[in-house]
């Protein structure tokens, strides 16, 4: 088969987990003998290969590129305007679905794009799948969540901005969620209601041996995006009522230097070390308790996954999509309950909670990640 996939973001250029793993599935589809090309935005036209992949990366066609440049309140209403359904991608894109003349069109994250995709592969008669990693299609900051708390049915702005998308939905023959929660949330909504095929396919993840590295004692750790989103002031917080044990906290990931400065400046009395970006596998065997404290819907997890391949203990927001990767309620916290996750903590430095061996569920494994994608393609094909 001849796959073309369309991405916001490709390698090198990674944001997230969803760029992680459109790079595992279309590298593990190239070693089972497909042809895959990836097209994603750059900040020029340029071509390249990795790893048996096509790499296509067109020039942004907007005010700006949202991965180098935020923008004041101006320009991100102009640019969420043109994203809205962006009509100077469709030259470039035409010409791309015309060269590759692919058999399936796999869309991902498709914010730069916009569902201008959609429109033309479907012109084309190509079969089309997407995939769902986030709120995108139904909200224009992508979280659902605004004034501190989350948001349980669209504002009339999403609701506006995302009116395009949601028409383009109406064209997917198959849409995937890396989750029940996002994959319902869409559903319920009436986006991709002639999609003929709806299905749960969570991100994919290589088995490989783990470093064997000595745990630190008592270090509670986080690793992600450092924003408020995040709950990092939620964890410090909870930490900081935990009073001076012995344990420390230890924070990675990126964040702005102004947001770290000001975590700085409100808890300087806890032990805490933020140490940056780290290669998450050495992170999660060495710490003695993960947390991921989400104020927000997770569609995902990814982290949560790979804490559970490394042995290490995690404890995560009863949010989202992370229930459904931690079943067991007693290591989930309520975020609405002040003391929730507070209580966890406690219980867990005191020993009341130990923490059981959580079986690798296999369906995370690529080569069954990539088995249940080429199932959807042919079955579309034919």
């Amino acid at each position: 088969m001849r796959i073309l996939f369309f991405s916001e973001l490709y390698f090198p250029n990674i944001s997230g987990g969803a760029e992680i793993f459109v790079q595992l599935l279309a590298e593990n589809l190239v070693k089972v003998g497909h042809t895959v090309y990836i097209c994603s935005i750059a900040d020029s036209y340029k071509r390249s290969e990795k790893n048996g992949v096509n790499l296509i990366y067109l020039k942004y066609h907007n005010i700006y590129w949202e991965y180098q440049h935020s923008g004041n309140s101006i320009g991100k209403a102009i640019w969420h305007m043109i994203d809205m359904y962006n009509h100077f991608f469709r030259h470039d894109i035409s010409l791309i679905i015309s060269e590759v003349s692919p058999d399936i069109v796999h869309t991902n994250n498709i914010c730069g794009f916009s569902s201008i995709v959609w429109t033309i592969a479907k012109e084309r008669h190509i079969p089309l799948v997407h995939t769902i990693h986030d709120h995108y299609l139904m909200c224009y900051r992508t979280t659902m969540f605004h004034n501190n708390k989350v948001c349980e049915s669209q504002c009339l702005s999403c609701r506006f901005a995302s009116m395009f998308a949601k028409r383009g939905s109406q064209k997917v023959d198959a849409v995937v969620g890396v989750s029940q929660y996002i994959l319902n949330k869409h559903l319920e909504n009436r986006y991709f209601k002639n999609a003929k095929v709806t299905k749960v396919i969570g991100n994919g993840f290589v088995a490989h041996q783990r470093p064997k590295i000595e745990r630190e004692k008592n270090v509670i750790g986080f690793i992600g995006s450092i924003t408020p989103v995040k709950g990092v002031e939620r964890l410090m917080d909870d930490f900081n009522r935990l009073g001076n044990n012995g344990w420390k906290l230890k924070i990675a990931g990126k964040g702005s230097d102004n947001y770290i400065a000001f975590l700085k400046r409100r808890y300087p009395d806890i032990n805490v070390e933020f140490v940056g970006r780290v290669d998450p596998d050495e992170f999660l065997s060495s710490i003695s308790l993960l947390v991921v404290p989400s104020l927000v819907n997770d569609t995902f997890g990814r982290v949560v996954v790979e804490a559970i391949f490394n042995n290490c203990p995690v404890i995560v927001s009863n949010r989202g999509g992370l229930p459904e990767i931690i079943k067991d309620k007693q290591y989930r916290f309520e975020p609405d309950d002040s003391d929730s996750l507070y209580h966890l903590l406690r219980e867990f430095i005191d020993g009341r909670i130990v923490w059981n061996t959580v079986e690798i569920d296999n369906s995370y494994l690529i080569e069954n990640v990539v088995k249940e994608y080429i199932k959807i393609y042919r079955d579309l094909m034919n």
